[in-house]
């Protein structure tokens, strides 16, 4: 599913990606502020937004949809790199613990064990817009969306404001 919030001239909207190419290329896109969510999105979703319309950096493209092209492969590293106009940012937001219970031979009582799953969280942060990306549902993802389609002027802030909003939430 792709989310793609809007807010130029005082006045929020949501895109349809069919729109968001010509969007980018008008003259409203350097004075709007632009978050796309993608959650799990198509290969050709994934191309026309990384590529088309933002032109990012094709080892930046390869490290975000990894966990699609190698499920076998955990979850990236944490990471920041700087692009010069925008920041490519990698990192796991700790999921709800689980508990795993294991009999042992010198105690009656179980042992629990917790263990921490994560899901990656690809993040784009440029000058004017912000692009998430996860192959997973995300909390943190779903409150912030919810905030802005509850109080459009969320979005307003700028996307470093929004990024921080997501941040904060995880």
């Amino acid at each position: 599913m792709i989310s793609i919030h809007v807010y130029s001239k005082h006045v929020c909207k949501t895109l349809d990606i069919s729109h968001l190419q010509d969007f980018c290329t008008s003259d409203e896109f350097a004075s709007s502020i632009i978050w796309i969510d993608l959650f799990n999105p198509e290969p050709s979703e994934e191309t026309l937004i990384f590529t088309e319309c933002f032109s990012l950096h094709p080892l930046a493209i390869e490290d975000c949809t990894k966990e699609r092209n190698s499920p076998q492969i955990k979850d990236h590293y944490p990471k920041v790199e700087d692009y010069f106009d925008y920041l490519f940012i990698i990192f796991n937001p700790v999921d709800i613990p689980l508990i795993h219970k294991k009999q042992t031979k010198t105690h009656t009582d179980p042992l629990l064990h917790y263990s921490f799953p994560t899901r990656q969280l690809n993040t784009f942060l440029g000058p004017n817009w912000l692009i998430t990306h996860h192959y997973e549902s995300s909390t943190s993802i779903n409150t912030v969306l919810e905030l802005v389609e509850k109080s459009p002027q969320t979005l307003s802030k700028g996307p470093d404001y929004l990024f921080h909003v997501i941040l904060d939430n995880i």
